[in-house]
């Protein structure tokens, strides 16, 4: 088996029951957890079961690809199911999935299992999840029409888990909604479902699915509502018409509801809920995430749903400072072009009298983006390239300014400005789209050397451009990354299952592996060397100093809004003071197998530290750049070793870097 899901015993925590499940693959594991919060259920009224955690882990497990066992029993017809899920999205997004094969404990004959009465709906507060409970809980669907006992929200969906106050405000608001529709429960849950860093786009929707299958128990419909109509489904998406029964068994159905209304058609029914017209939530974009920004694209885009439903007045949204933003709603993608187009299309069914001028201006806009689209003249499309190289002189010199402003020292030689005020102006240079890009950007942090001098590490800026970086000059020396086989060929010790790790390191984290990542490179000299070392400990990051000694802090995931720590929260044990063993070993045993590929400028290797030795258990041609520089800054890492040797391998290029900033002026 390529991988493994192990189910925990639920847990309680005060009023909370807490479900947990861990996938692992190689020396890589992944937990999740399922805080469902105060329900009237015991720990067995909740589904911990297969069926929920298969679904949850199965756009990982389609991510990393091939067999994987879970230590439970799972109903054979939703296992029938997820093989068709899994190879209907080989077929949708090819570049992302791979084939899989899951192989439960047991699968279960579920032949015979009723499908209760009684359904749970999804409920964020959003138009979809609103005009899907006003519909059924008024019985408006027809043969469709569900019972809906009960709605769940789930924190860490749209609003990220760490983001508490405005999930809270966000949960009171969807409570009220859900109380006015006189729907007798409200429940709610937290998942870390995001930590896994699956593509989100497309696996969201596992994670509703999962999240409802908690409470399968009790209700045999679990219903979501869709995102648009089957008429229109046209690209991938994790919530779509093709896929999403899938995820349905004997005892629970999935069901997508509103596949064949539009979103406008949509907004015309919620718009006789007055209640919704005050509540209801559709942003994501703005600072606070309980309420809506009412000018992000998504803002106006709900705007003129509702507009167009005739519906002038919409109390959930604040008053617009600027009228004109109607009429230049953003089109940069497939996805609003296919919202807006829909909305004119219930315009010509629709047609408002006297019709405003956003409309007329929106046609226009959506005529441009077909015909960018569909391929412009030859002469047309010469021009606008040069007005868009015009413009892009024109920002750049602007930018040039800015920065010479940045890198203006005081008599000690270090920035004026403070490490977060330059974060902030650079931050506004990339996201104006001054035409600086990350990698004109690298040089100018080379030459302030930015680094904090607080006990917290300082948070990065654009160092994760910094591997990419690295890329391109291992692409001009012609190397490459090899390969686990090639390094078994040329007798490097590697194993793919190295079996339990060193002591030490179980007193240090007892509950998983912690693998040592390494990166090598070769600089002037020829010979491979330590260009960065980390320890992962869990959901904590730890740097390894010179001399093999932990740093004293250790980085969360979610850093900054958790702080770093100075010992691990399972173990208690302090990270300061402790020297990781077989460090030397590890060392000569990377250096050794990078000078086997001499021509490949960085090499990232991952290892275990057994009781016997290192192992190594991977080779990656990407790594994670940032963590090595926080608590050290940027200066060691990058200043003192990479500039040097961009310098060398650029020379002649039209890119002629100066430790100063003298090649902006």
């Amino acid at each position: 088996m390529n991988g493994q899901i192990t189910i925990h015993r639920p847990q309680r925590q005060g009023s909370d029951i807490i479900l947990s499940a861990t996938l692992k693959h190689g020396m890589r594991s992944w937990t999740q957890h399922l805080w469902v919060h105060g329900t009237a259920y015991a720990p067995d009224d909740l589904d911990n079961s297969a069926d929920v955690w298969a679904v949850l882990f199965l756009f990982k497990m389609m991510e990393l690809g091939g067999e994987f066992s879970i230590d439970a029993p799972m109903s054979a017809s939703l296992h029938a199911n997820v093989d068709r899920y899994a190879r209907s999205w080989l077929l949708l997004a090819p570049e992302t999935c791979r084939p899989i094969k899951l192989t439960p404990l047991e699968i279960a004959d579920d032949s015979a299992e009723p499908c209760k009465r009684k359904a749970l709906a999804c409920f964020s507060g959003g138009l979809d999840a609103c005009f899907t409970a006003y519909r059924h809980a008024h019985g408006l669907a027809g043969a469709q029409n569900q019972e809906i006992d009960a709605c769940l929200m789930i924190h860490g969906a749209d609003i990220r888990r760490d983001y508490v106050e405005e999930w809270e405000g966000a949960a009171t608001k969807a409570r009220l909604l859900v109380e006015d529709l006189g729907i007798p429960h409200f429940y709610t849950i937290t998942t870390d479902f995001r930590d896994m860093h699956c593509p989100y786009g497309y696996a969201y929707f596992t994670m509703l699915a999962a999240c409802m299958r908690v409470f399968g128990k009790q209700y045999g419909h679990l219903m979501l509502g869709s995102d648009n109509s089957v008429d229109n489904f046209a690209y991938p998406w994790g919530n779509n018409p093709v896929t999403n029964h899938f995820l349905s068994s004997r005892r629970n159905e999935i069901i997508t509801d509103g596949e064949d209304f539009m979103r406008t058609e949509k907004a015309a029914l919620v718009a006789r809920w007055p209640m919704a017209l005050e509540h209801l939530r559709c942003c994501y974009s703005g600072n606070d995430l309980s309420r809506n920004c009412g000018h992000c694209p998504k803002c106006l885009r709900t705007r003129l749903n509702f507009l167009a439903a005739g519906v002038t007045e919409l109390p959930c949204m604040p008053p617009l400072e600027d009228e004109g933003l109607l009429e230049r709603v953003p089109i940069t993608s497939e996805v609003e072009h296919l919202e807006l187009t829909m909305l004119t299309r219930y315009l010509d069914r629709h047609p408002l009298h006297p019709e405003p001028a956003w409309v007329k201006a929106l046609r226009n806009r959506l005529r441009q983006f077909n015909y960018c689209r569909e391929g412009r003249p030859a002469l047309a499309e010469r021009m606008r390239r040069s007005l868009q190289r015009m413009g892009a002189h024109i920002k750049l010199a602007a930018a040039k300014a800015q920065i010479r402003e940045l890198l203006e020292s005081d008599a000690t030689g270090e920035p004026q400005q403070s490490p977060d005020e330059v974060m902030r102006t650079m931050h506004r240079l990339i996201d104006s789209g001054s035409a600086l890009s990350p990698a004109l950007l690298i040089p100018q942090f080379f030459h302030l050397g930015l680094h904090h001098r607080g006990a917290d590490p300082a948070p990065y800026v654009f160092t994760e451009e910094l591997s990419p970086y690295l890329c391109s000059i291992r692409r001009a020396l012609g190397g490459r990354v090899p390969d686990m086989p090639e390094l078994q060929e040329k007798g490097v010790p590697t194993s793919t299952a190295p079996g339990r790790q060193h002591p030490l390191l179980t007193a240090l984290h007892p509950h998983g592996p912690c693998p040592l990542r390494l990166v090598t490179a070769v600089f002037s000299s020829g010979k491979p060397s330590l260009l960065a070392a980390t320890l992962v400990m869990g959901d904590y990051t730890c740097n390894v100093q010179e001399d093999g000694s932990l740093y004293p802090l250790a980085i969360p995931v979610n850093y900054p809004r958790t702080p770093a720590v100075a010992e691990h929260p399972a173990s208690h044990a302090p990270f300061a003071g402790t020297v990781l063993p077989f460090w030397r070993e590890a060392q000569e045993l990377v250096c050794r197998a990078h000078s086997l590929f001499p021509r490949t400028f960085d090499i990232a290797w991952e290892l275990a530290l057994t009781p016997e030795g290192p192992v190594i258990t991977g080779v990656r041609e990407d790594w994670d750049a940032v963590i090595p520089q926080w608590g050290r800054g940027m200066r060691p890492l990058l200043d003192n070793r990479i500039r040097p040797e961009w310098y060398r391998q650029t020379k002649g290029s039209k890119f002629k870097f100066t430790p100063n900033s003298s090649h902006l002026v």
